[in-house]
């Protein structure tokens, strides 16, 4: 199952980095992607979305020996993120965003594209003429006509830009003592996994000061804290 997952995974980690996104976190079967505006423009975001969604209808991950199908929620907004505790760190991204990306995901499972985004990104879409078709209230979705209108549209049918040689950064201030010295193949691997709730304050630096404590007790247990999820 792992080599199935890392199959499918790598071709859709290169296209969000080749439209100048990054990948925060990987969740499963599942990764949440983020492209700053300040980088990516609605051409080349719309174009990663429409690659991500075309893999999944190629002759490979059809005749998958594992039926994978994709979901895909999509928002626009203000993302927050902040590295807490001590050695090893471990960081969060936060935000209305994220959560409505998620919900739009769950969404998508009920739309025959697999694909639903807010009211908000949907205005960014309708400045390149890309119609949408509502759900219901603040979500929307794409007909396959629109899908394949985005394929022959001027300015989004040039190619992916060329992989990255992005630099080997250093993981070792992010990672303990025993992943540091052995890094596993994937996110599968023999260990007990603890998930805590709890109500997030609106003071950010109560918020972030609960967060370093929380990181620091659990690495003086032993534990591993790879990162907050806000979704």
């Amino acid at each position: 199952f792992p080599v199935t997952i890392k199959a499918f995974f790598a071709p859709l980690v290169n296209i969000v980095y080749s439209h100048d996104g990054f990948i925060p976190h990987f969740a499963g079967d599942a990764f949440f992607a983020i492209f700053p505006t300040t980088d990516t423009d609605i051409y080349d975001f719309t174009m990663a979305v429409r690659q991500v969604h075309a893999y999944f209808r190629t002759k490979k991950a059809k005749t998958s020996a594992q039926a994978v199908k994709v979901k895909i929620g999509l928002d626009s907004g203000v993302v927050s993120w902040g590295i807490v505790g001590k050695e090893p760190f471990s960081y969060y991204f936060s935000g209305q965003v994220i959560r409505n990306s998620a919900i739009c995901q769950q969404k998508a499972r009920f739309q025959d594209e697999g694909i639903v985004f807010t009211s908000g990104i949907r205005d960014h879409f309708e400045t390149i003429s890309l119609n949408s078709e509502p759900i219901e209230e603040n979500y929307y979705t794409w007909q396959s006509s629109t899908l394949k209108k985005i394929k022959l549209k001027e300015g989004l049918s040039k190619s992916a830009k060329k992989e990255k040689n992005l630099p080997v950064p250093d993981y070792s201030p992010f990672l303990s003592r025993v992943f540091s010295k052995n890094i596993p193949s994937g996110e599968f691997r023999s260990c007990i996994s603890i998930f805590i709730g709890f109500t997030i304050s609106d003071d950010k630096q109560i918020f972030s000061d609960f967060l370093g404590q929380m990181v620091n007790h659990i690495n003086e247990y032993g534990g591993y804290c790879k990162e907050f999820d806000f979704s």
